[in-house]
């Protein structure tokens, strides 16, 4: 679930000016309470209202060689 996020408008490094605005959320593990994690919140529609509590699902992306889990919306909230 989303314990906290934030909107990021302004690139906090070069790497990332293509991909603004993006979202960051502390998530909070079902599987493991107090657990927390600092990723991207992806795939949400703009216009989206969040809310913490919101049930999310790990998803993962390819970069290289390295794979990174992110979260999105569960998908009964989407």
């Amino acid at each position: 679930m989303i314990y906290s996020y934030a909107k990021v408008d302004r690139p906090l490094h070069a790497g990332f000016v293509d991909a603004l605005p993006y979202l960051v959320a502390l998530v909070e593990l079902d599987e493991q309470p107090e657990l927390r994690i600092l990723t991207n919140l992806v795939d949400v529609a703009e216009g989206t209202t969040l809310s913490c509590g919101m049930a999310v699902e790990v998803v993962y992306e390819q970069r290289g060689a390295v794979t990174l889990p992110q979260f999105r919306l569960s998908e009964e909230i989407r």
